[in-house]
């Protein structure tokens, strides 16, 4: 019975072997970062009470999920088992795609090569620097919902669309700018799919099923967005072309189109956020052109062997390449000008580079091929080859890992916060309001080490009123309501100019207390100068004050 066990154990470790691969790779990135405490980056804010959702947005599963499990594990042990997964997931959905659609390679290395590539990166790279998570989420899903869908394609049949729509519903939890790019991969794929299929009826019913099984799961957020009460929608529509100058595709070092092709050219990547391999190592062009000779000898055995993926998938490398280069100027400023003009919610991907997704896809399946390729002509050194090309996307982007070149640590929040809330929760409810300065959505925050996004919502509770304006080059804020507008643009400056009327403007708004961090980039002493706001809580981080005139 013991031998029996043992063997089944084995087995089944020898055929999933990848998992171990890609948990291990998983590891090495992350390194450092599992000790306890939050990893903090630009957009990625944890905090030890993830609060209830109140918006029907897509991430509201999500969110959900997160709020009902932060009370019986502790927050930051989420945040890392997330991110965990999100590479993971990453390596093996490519890994699965790259079997289906090259059934029959020699060498596991093959695949192994196609779910590290997806993994390492530099999209992904640059996407958790600045601490876009959920956007790496969504991008890690992507294989897996092109697999359930290819499947169907190839079985028609209802489980497999239901198995398909669930997938694609999954994408938009994460990230509803990957749910848009999962959509235009998978129309790509279904028009090719649907020329050649020789049960035409049956394919469309499958689709419309599997458009159905989508449609219902997503229902909660689209529908809001149709009837125009989502902030989803009242965001996208405020985007202009200063949103998409401030976001644009950096043209930096080789050109947008070279960024774009070497997987690179996140707007974030040049404002010295945080380190870039081509400014740390000289060699960084190299990786670089080894990626693009393989996925090249791959298109060419794609088309040597007359491989189906081989024009689905250059339409949809193509399709991916043509947008992340948004309206920058060349010769598809004009194209991407109108689709952001004339095509619903297209203006949402004010910042295009999120487009290199589908070029992810195209390098790792066609260097897989190439990959193959090169081993079969190889008569000797296998073993070196192999080796290299499993090296290659640590050497794309060789600052990921161990805990990205350290460049992220782990932190908790000042015992100052935690004594803040614990006043704020016993004092401040009901219609109460509290304002947090300084009046920023990214700044540095000493704790973090680094500029983050604004915690205090999250972290104080939902009564917090905060800036919500990235102040990048005149961007949109993402929701601007009437009360933020009235203090960032009135009660603030007229305060700052030596006006008296602090407390009556603040009580208008029913704003009762003030949270002041000592994270100070700019002059706040004006408060201490108000009448009616008293200093009624100080700890080495916060200040606590209560505004005092009712009139």
């Amino acid at each position: 019975m013991l031998r029996a066990v043992t063997h089944t154990i084995h087995t089944w470790i020898r055929r999933h072997a990848e998992v171990f691969v890609y948990g291990a790779a998983a590891l090495l990135i992350l390194g450092p970062l599992l000790r306890r405490g939050f990893v903090f980056a630009a957009d990625m804010v944890f905090v030890p009470w993830p609060p209830m959702p109140h918006e029907l947005l897509p991430s509201y599963p999500y969110e959900l999920l997160l709020h009902v499990l932060s009370t019986h594990i502790p927050a930051d042990i989420l945040q890392k088992s997330i991110l965990f997964a999100t590479l993971l997931l990453a390596g093996l959905g490519m890994h699965r795609l790259t079997r289906l659609r090259i059934p029959k390679a020699d060498s596991r290395a093959i695949y192994l090569f196609a779910g590290l590539l997806y993994m390492v990166n530099p999209f992904v790279y640059s996407r958790y620097m600045i601490g876009q998570y959920l956007i790496v989420a969504g991008y890690a899903l992507l294989p897996w919902c092109i697999s359930s869908f290819w499947k169907l394609t190839q079985k028609p049949k209802a489980i497999q669309a239901t198995i398909a729509g669930f997938w694609l519903s999954a994408v938009a939890i994460f990230s509803v700018h990957m749910f848009g790019i999962a959509l235009m991969a998978v129309t790509v794929f279904a028009v090719f799919e649907y020329v050649k299929h020789s049960q035409k009826r049956l394919l469309l019913q499958a689709i419309a099923l599997y458009i159905g099984v989508t449609a219902t799961a997503t229902v909660y957020w689209w529908l809001p967005v149709v009837l125009g009460s989502s902030a989803l929608q009242q965001t996208t529509q405020g985007f202009s072309k200063i949103d998409a100058a401030a976001f644009a595709t950096a043209g930096t070092w080789w050109g947008v189109i070279g960024n774009v092709l070497s997987l690179q050219g996140f707007w974030a990547d040049t404002q010295n956020l945080y380190q870039t391999s081509r400014n740390v190592f000289w060699w960084w062009m190299l990786p670089v052109g080894a990626l693009w000779a393989m996925a090249i000898i791959g298109a060419r055995q794609a088309k040597r062997q007359a491989l189906p993926v081989l024009s689905p998938l250059l339409v949809v490398m193509a399709v991916g390449c043509i947008f992340a280069i948004g309206t920058s100027a060349t010769i598809f400023a004009s194209l991407n000008g109108w689709m952001v003009q004339h095509v619903p919610f297209f203006a949402g991907y004010r910042e295009p580079q999120k487009f290199v997704a589908l070029l992810c896809i195209g390098y790792a399946l066609f260097g897989a091929l190439g990959l193959q390729r090169l081993l079969a002509l190889a008569k000797q050194g296998r073993d070196i080859l192999i080796t290299a090309a499993l090296a290659l996307p640590c050497m794309l982007a060789p600052l990921m890992p161990w805990g990205f070149a350290s460049q992220l640590k782990t932190h908790d929040y000042p015992r100052g916060w935690y004594e803040s809330r614990s006043y704020i929760k016993e004092r401040c409810s009901g219609e109460c309001r509290v304002l947090f300065l300084p009046w920023h959505l990214y700044m540095h925050y000493d704790f973090a080490e680094r500029i983050i996004a604004n915690p205090a919502p999250k972290f104080f509770g939902g009564n917090v009123i905060a800036s919500t304006d990235p102040e990048i080059k005149g961007a949109t804020p993402y929701t601007w309501t009437y009360i933020q507008q009235r203090i960032g643009a009135e009660v603030l400056p007229s305060a700052r100019q030596g006006g008296h009327t602090f407390a009556r403007d603040l009580a208008t708004l029913n704003v009762q207390y003030i949270v002041l961090t000592n994270d100070i980039d700019d002059d706040y002493a004006f408060i201490e100068r108000q009448e009616g706001i008293v200093l009624v809580k100080n700890t080495p981080s916060v200040k606590i004050y209560r505004v005092e005139n009712r009139e």
